[in-house]
């Protein structure tokens, strides 16, 4: 059972998650997958300030510099069709704000609940408070879309459950930035591949240069992790 100090915790953090799921995938309607999933790069800069304000957590000059540089490649990858044309980049880069943000209050309600808990009581406050929008809004009878692709549906819900547990295993032991820093790095090569298999997205030699610039960054920051 969480203690007394977890809720308001777990409260803030649940909410935090909700509006950042939901920008997410306003996000991905504005814009094509490759453009706007890089922009989660993003990620570990906003941790760094998270990490240090709510965890005590520090970087060192050379880490700073290895997320200097991913974010860099993120943005010429994620911006490659302009400015004028990345409406869903500009939602993205917030919902990078919200994730980094989740992460660094994550950390801190699994010192006073554990794991199960946690994710269940998340889970359950988004579900009810989608719910609610829809009965409030009259738009209930719209969940039945979702049983006309139900493979797809369970299938992502599958892969999500298991996103979600597996990162709130690792935030208990590694530094938030570090995490973020690997995992946007591997979600940015893989919407290149995911893009152009599905939804037929190009890959240019702009792209491959930010994408690989990206990856420098972590991996710089990686190897001065301490």
């Amino acid at each position: 059972m969480p203690s007394l100090s977890y809720w308001p915790i777990g409260t803030l953090c649940a909410t935090i998650a909700l509006f950042a799921a939901l920008g997410l995938n306003w996000s991905l309607r504005l814009s094509p997958l490759s453009q706007s999933i890089p922009m989660l790069s993003l990620t570990p800069a906003f941790a760094i300030i998270h990490g240090n304000i709510l965890l005590d957590e520090s970087l060192s000059a050379m880490q700073m510099i290895g997320i200097v540089l991913s974010a860099i490649g993120a943005a010429g990858f994620g911006l490659e069709k302009g400015w004028s044309k990345a409406k869903g980049a500009y939602i993205m880069i917030g919902v990078a704000f919200l994730f980094s943000l989740t992460m660094a209050l994550d950390k801190l309600a699994l010192k006073h609940a554990d794991i199960t808990a946690h994710a269940l009581f998340q889970s359950s406050l988004i579900t009810c408070a989608l719910g609610l929008y829809l009965l409030i809004t009259h738009r209930l009878s719209e969940v039945d879309v979702l049983w006309k692709c139900k493979k797809a549906y369970i299938f992502s819900v599958i892969l999500f459950t298991l996103a979600v547990a597996l990162q709130l295993e690792a935030v208990q032991y590694l530094n938030i930035s570090l995490l973020e820093a690997g995992k946007r790095c591997i979600g940015l090569f893989s919407s290149i591949i995911v893009g152009m298999y599905f939804f037929s997205e190009t890959i240019s030699t702009k792209k491959l240069i930010s994408a690989f610039s990206l990856g420098f960054g972590v991996c710089f920051l990686l190897l001065f992790s301490h």
